[in-house]
């Protein structure tokens, strides 16, 4: 297969034509191999990736074409953006591939991935003119062929404006084929959209979060239904509860409608008012198709609720796709349901308050890598082993924030060959990176054990307020203890977790 390359226009006007074939031949192809499992398909793809990442721009659109001027949109959607759905459906391939083998990206790969995916939502995958469905369509069904479906359901919540605008499209196309209202200018596609609606329609899942919730007034809808089983605790991510009386509704949320990172200063009077991150408790079933049209009425579906799919977390950290009611009308900020007393209308010993804790780490736990192995126990990078915690569950979620006291290296860690390891020195205000992890205060304490409550370890719990309802603490010394500095391994570890805190 023909490499990538890039096209100057000024300096080769009569090459444009062929390097349209080119585009048109690599779709083809890069589809053949997509739906190959051959060894020869595998590195060729490779091949095709390098290529692909070596005309990507810092923005993550792959520009094949250059040009004096912006090209017009014709060209954009051929030279630019095509490109672009190139590398990242052939990426969301590799990642699957990695997945299945317990394995892990390049670091360039996964880079490429992460702004391919970001730039190729700013079209909405339209094409141009005329063309504008037909090229959205077409695109959807190329990643599809790729392994969308399942990247989604495993990596969705990694990458979310991306997973929102698929759901958000097949939803969409799914409102329009309910009320019969299939055409755009002279076209019908009620075909292609059923076609896709089956390739994506085997979403077996509901996300429910009021009156079908376990206990509450309507749940003989669900667990009553041959077919319909519960499968436990889950989160939803981006939106926000609120109570409504009867019934509570769920809005979804604008991403900077609450402080991160450095915005967010646990251990003050912020913490408490803060209304911590947009995030839902409720209950993933496993549904059928026939018992969702009897939902759809239950619920006013399309009018006071619409049905869309998205990515919801498991308790246990696994990702599945599920159908949610998103409300359709305005909401009173005042009756919003704090994280901490969800699930709506539970009793205060099942409310997220009584069970839960946001753990602040800092130093190395700062890196989400190391801190997993104190939850889920094994090996971190050869350096040492951990028992893991007596629930193994992931965190819910997590969130970069400020500890406001000054952090310091000390004490002798046999681990890191006697080199100093964090503390927080808890009499002295400053200001220090920290990493917000919600898990329960059960994996709380073991994390604790693990960490050591001796006198000359972490023998002090500090509490930091409370953040959406839900206690805020983490653990430190209790005196200051004598300065030693930390060996390279440990500063590097430190300095990767900063970098994953902050997006860079």
């Amino acid at each position: 297969m023909k490499q990538f390359y890039r096209l100057n226009l000024t300096e080769q006007p009569h090459a444009l034509s062929e390097l349209y074939r080119n585009v048109e031949t690599w779709r083809k192809e890069l589809t053949s191999i997509f739906l190959s499992s051959d060894d020869l398909s595998a590195q060729v793809l490779a091949e095709i990736i390098d290529s692909l990442l070596a005309c990507q721009d810092e923005d993550g659109l792959c520009r094949l074409l250059i040009d004096e001027s912006t090209p017009p949109s014709d060209a954009r959607v051929d030279f630019w953006y095509w490109p672009t759905y190139f590398l990242t459906a052939s990426l969301i391939r590799e990642q699957l591939i990695a997945d299945q083998t317990g394995g892990e990206l390049p670091s360039a790969w996964s880079q490429g991935l992460n702004s391919g995916l970001s730039a190729a939502t700013t079209r909405r995958f339209a094409g141009h003119g005329f063309e504008d469905e037909d090229v959205r369509i077409e695109v959807l069904n190329f990643y599809l062929d790729a392994g969308l479906w399942p990247f989604l359901a495993v990596h969705g919540s990694e990458h979310p404006e991306f997973t929102q605008l698929v759901t958000e499209i097949l939803s969409q196309q799914r409102q329009a084929l309910l009320s019969g209202h299939t055409h755009l200018g002279y076209s019908d596609y009620a075909q292609p959209w059923q076609d896709l609606q089956a390739r994506t329609g085997g979403i077996s899942h509901l996300f429910v979060y009021g009156t079908l919730m376990t206990g509450q007034i309507a749940q003989h809808k669900l667990s009553s239904r041959e077919g319909c089983r519960l499968k436990g605790q889950a989160f939803l991510a981006g939106y926000r509860l609120y109570d409504l009386g009867a019934y509570p509704a769920i809005v979804s949320s604008d991403p900077g409608d609450y402080p991160v990172g450095d915005d967010l200063v646990v251990g003050s009077e912020q913490t408490v008012q803060n209304r911590g991150p947009a995030l839902v408790c409720g209950e993933l079933y496993r549904i059928t198709n026939e018992q969702l049209v009897d939902l759809d009425r239950y619920e006013g579906e399309g009018d006071l609720y619409n049905r869309i799919a998205t990515v919801v977390q498991m308790a246990d950290g696994q990702r599945e796709i599920a159908w949610i009611y998103e409300y359709n009308y305005p909401v009173n900020p005042s009756q919003e349901v704090p994280l901490g007393l969800q699930p709506w209308n539970s009793e205060p010993f099942h409310q997220l308050a009584k069970r839960y804790v946001w753990y602040i780490a800092y130093g190395s736990n700062l890196l989400r890598e190391r801190f997993l192995c104190y939850i889920r126990g094994g090996w971190f990078r050869k350096i040492r082993s951990y028992e893991g915690c007596r629930d193994q569950s992931l965190p819910i979620c997590d969130l970069p924030c400020q500890v406001p006291h000054d952090m310091y290296f000390g004490n002798q860690s046999p681990t890191w060959q006697n080199g100093g390891v964090a503390f927080l020195d808890h009499n002295k205000r400053g200001k220090s990176q920290g990493r917000a992890y919600l898990i329960t205060r059960e994996q709380f304490d073991d994390v604790h054990r693990q960490e050591g409550r001796s006198t000359n370890w972490y023998d002090l719990r500090l509490n930091l307020g409370l953040l959406g309802g839900i206690p805020v603490a983490t653990f430190t010394n209790h005196a200051r203890l004598t300065e030693n500095p930390p060996n390279k391994k440990y500063l590097n570890v430190v300095r990767e977790g900063i970098r994953e805190c902050k997006g860079i």
